[in-house]
């Protein structure tokens, strides 16, 4: 990719290999029970009704379309916190936690959650753990929660689908919708980003008509997902994030420069986050922002909602090489100072 494209914004409609052994629907489902949805929140309130779940734990630090799941679901939704490196409160949780609630873990930017977490799930086995792998093309740690879900759109650029994996029940697959993956095919005809105007407005209507009703992913989803090989993306992944890692630790969210994981993003943080935002756009950069609205309480958890105020998605996905990397370096040094 030259350096005179945009680097980050949507992702285009996938390049694929036809059907794969080793695919992303292979990887994910790994042969254990699936249920397939439009939307991940659509998905995660199928999962709650089924389970006739009464109380949520959610983590402080999460997305509001997961919280509105919640309450398209009529289940009480309560939190814990996570640390300044979004760590969870594992103690906080434990000590909150009743026979049948479920908790919510977050594989914050494809990152599994610590081991410790993950122990007490074990000895927790009264509880439905949901572990959220919306971020987690292809997750550095064994399966360990009751059930898993997944939004490919957010990773690889589908137009819709929402994913749960499991041992046990799950609530039905439901009939395949219809995909509108126009959008994402006009960003493929535009990879260079030079004439956004021709696929943005479509994708912002396209979110904007997204919700947690009870709809099928599309038979093209389905099929993508069976034809996509994650095994090179995430390669890239880990690589581009290294090189960020490497040369930006003052502003890295977490210390390790090898990641086991294949990040969303590369995390970061920053001082005035909106002006960095908007001076790294100027120079065709586009930083996500996850998430711009925090669904908890900022007097109940102000750590969490500070973090909230620094924190920044640097993009290092697959679509990228060493010299985009070298350039963002380079503009958010410039640009940027670490909070």
């Amino acid at each position: 990719m030259s350096s005179l494209c945009a680097i980050g914004s949507v992702l285009p409609f996938p390049e694929v290999e036809g059907p794969l052994a080793t695919s992303l629907w292979s990887v994910w489902a790994a042969g254990r029970a699936t249920a397939t949805y439009q939307t991940a929140r659509a998905a995660f309130a199928a999962l709650l009704r089924a389970r006739d779940v009464r109380r949520l734990w959610l983590p402080a630090y999460v997305c509001d379309a997961l919280a509105q799941a919640c309450i398209f679901a009529g289940v009480e939704a309560c939190w814990y916190g996570v640390d300044h490196r979004l760590e969870p409160d594992i103690a906080g949780l434990s000590q909150g936690l009743k026979p049948s609630d479920a908790a919510l873990v977050v594989a914050y930017f494809g990152r599994s959650p610590p081991v410790a977490l993950q122990d007490l799930a074990l000895r927790r086995a009264d509880v439905l753990w949901i572990e959220d792998r919306a971020q987690a093309l292809a997750p550095d740690g064994p399966s360990w929660a009751g059930v898993e879900l997944y939004s490919p759109r957010k990773l690889i650029g589908v137009p819709d689908g929402g994913l749960l994996v499991g041992e046990g029940s799950l609530p039905p697959t439901l009939e395949p919708g219809v995909a509108d993956a126009a959008p994402q095919r006009a960003r493929a005809a535009d990879l260079d980003g030079v004439d956004p105007q021709t696929w943005y407005p479509a994708f912002q209507t396209q979110e904007a008509h997204f919700d947690a009703r009870p709809l099928g992913m599309s038979a093209l989803t389905r099929d993508l997902l069976t034809q996509i090989d994650p095994v090179p993306l995430a390669a890239r992944r880990r690589t581009n994030y290294a090189i960020l890692a490497r040369a930006l630790p003052q502003f890295a969210l977490w210390p390790q420069v090898e990641p086991a994981f294949a990040p969303l993003a590369f995390p970061v943080r920053v001082k005035d986050r909106d002006g960095v935002v908007a001076r790294m756009a100027a120079e065709r950069i586009y930083c996500p922002h996850h998430w711009p609205d925090l669904p908890s309480s900022a007097a109940d958890f102000p750590e969490v909602h500070a973090l909230n105020a620094e924190l920044l998605s640097v993009p290092c996905d697959h679509r990228y090489g060493a010299q985009d990397m070298a350039r963002v370096i380079e503009k958010l040094t410039s640009l940027a100072r670490p909070a």
